[in-house]
């Protein structure tokens, strides 16, 4: 839905990582060039996560970047690329 303050639009995001060492974090991001940072979610005990992404247009093209990242060390320990369309 379009956010009339900003004039971007809201999308929600819901997904589901396995395998994921306990405690790991699901962090979102677009890729215009360079990694523009969009949430960071714990999955729950299923590994379920949800967030929300913000985009300029409709017809935007941007990959949406999901990175699985290491709370304790901050690395990324696996990386899952979508095209928006």
């Amino acid at each position: 839905r379009q956010m009339p303050a900003t004039k971007q639009y809201k999308l929600a995001v819901q997904g589901q990582a396995t395998g994921m060492p306990k405690g790991a974090q699901v962090r979102a991001s677009l890729d215009s060039g360079t990694l523009k940072h969009q949430f960071l979610a714990t999955p729950d005990a299923s590994g379920n996560f949800a967030g929300e992404v913000f985009l300029d247009g409709l017809t935007q093209k941007i990959p949406l970047v999901f990175q699985v990242v290491d709370p304790k060390t901050g690395s990324v320990l696996f990386v899952h690329r979508v095209n928006l369309n």
